[in-house]
């Protein structure tokens, strides 16, 4: 009686297609059920790539430090080194370039004990106020040229050197200017 009812009304129907729709949407909730276990699967191994990607990363990225700190630190102690060389040189340079006062080198000087006669009295003999109380030294033209090209090449090379670091937070350093 009931069926012939929902039969006459249409309805018998509508509850098949009803009870089709709610399976059909049961198989679809486990299909995308499965879906999504796969994919959170997936997200898993993705985040534990990254995680070690970035790990990895570090560790590269603290490397990199310490090979930079470590060449600084020989760089530094070569500078030392060189510096303490070459101020022997300038000092031996020097002693053996020294000009007697009135602007003559003395040839048989050797470059040792020259020292500057004091103005006489009158004005007339000696050296002048403005000459400084430490003895000149000759320096040749060329010489004067190797160190303008050296210190020029050597601010460069330091105003380079200082990108490498700033280069990584995004600000060009301020070039310092030849002196």
């Amino acid at each position: 009686m009931v069926l012939r009812f929902l039969r006459e009304r249409g309805l018998l129907l509508a509850l098949i297609f009803i009870a089709g729709w709610g399976a059909a949407l049961k198989f679809e909730n486990h299909r995308l059920t499965g879906q999504l276990a796969q994919c959170q699967q997936g997200k898993a191994l993705i985040v534990a790539a990254v995680k070690e990607a970035d790990a990895l990363a570090e560790a590269a990225r603290e490397d990199e430090e310490r090979r930079r700190a470590a060449n600084a630190q020989r760089s530094e102690a070569s500078h030392d080194q060189d510096l303490e060389r070459a101020t022997a040189a300038t000092g031996s340079y020097a002693v053996a370039n020294r000009i007697a006062a009135g602007g003559v080198r003395t040839q048989d000087d050797g470059g040792a004990g020259l020292a500057a006669p004091a103005a006489s009295e009158d004005g007339s003999a000696g050296v002048s106020a403005q000459v400084p109380a430490d003895h000149l030294v000759a320096v040749s033209s060329p010489d004067l040229q190797a160190c303008t090209a050296a210190v020029t090449y050597a601010v460069a090379a330091h105003n380079w050197a200082a990108t490498i670091n700033v280069e990584k937070a995004g600000n060009p350093p301020e070039p310092q200017p030849a002196s």
